[in-house]
C-alpha cells in the first residue's frame, strides 16, 4: 500500500469535520462552512444535495454546512449540519429535519446506526432516533 497526499480541500484541517464512502468509490467530505465535497481519484469537487422543497433545485452550501456524515446500511446518506438540523438523502430524495419539525436541536453533534438499523442523532438539544425510512415517497 502506498500513501500519497490528497489534493488540498480547504484552508485548514479543522474545516474538514467528517468523511464517509460512497458506493461508487468516491469519498464524501463534510467541510465546515463549505457544504459537502467529494473526492474522486485526485479530484475534489462540490457534492450537490437536492432541495427537499424543490427537487429540481439544490441546497446552497450554507444550508448544508455539514459537520457529521453517516452512510446507512440501506445506502442512505445522513448529513448533520451546524444550525440547519439533519439532511437525509436516499434514492434521489432529500428530507430535512429541524427543530421546527421535532428534531431535538439544529446543531448535530453525532450520528450513529445501531445493529437494528436505527439511526441515532445527538444534537445540542437531546437525542433523536429514526427507525426505518423516515419518509415514504408520495405515489
Amino acid at each position: 500500500m502506498e500513501a500519497r497526499a490528497a489534493p488540498a480541500i480547504c484552508d485548514t484541517a479543522a474545516a474538514l469535520s467528517a468523511m464517509t464512502g460512497a458506493a461508487d468509490g468516491r469519498v464524501l467530505l463534510a467541510v465546515y462552512g463549505a457544504g459537502l465535497s467529494q473526492l474522486s481519484g485526485d479530484k475534489v469537487g462540490s457534492y450537490p444535495v437536492r432541495s427537499a422543497i424543490d427537487p429540481k433545485g439544490f441546497l446552497r452550501d450554507r444550508e448544508v454546512n455539514s459537520n457529521k456524515l453517516l452512510r446507512d446500511r440501506d445506502g442512505g446518506l445522513w448529513i448533520g449540519t451546524v444550525e440547519h438540523g439533519l439532511i437525509h438523502v436516499r434514492q434521489g430524495r432529500t428530507d430535512t429535519f429541524t427543530r421546527a419539525d421535532g428534531l431535538s436541536g439544529d446543531v448535530v453533534l453525532s450520528l450513529f446506526e445501531d445493529r437494528e438499523g436505527n439511526v441515532w442523532v445527538a444534537t445540542t438539544g437531546g437525542l433523536d432516533r429514526f427507525r426505518g425510512c423516515p419518509s415514504l415517497p408520495l405515489p
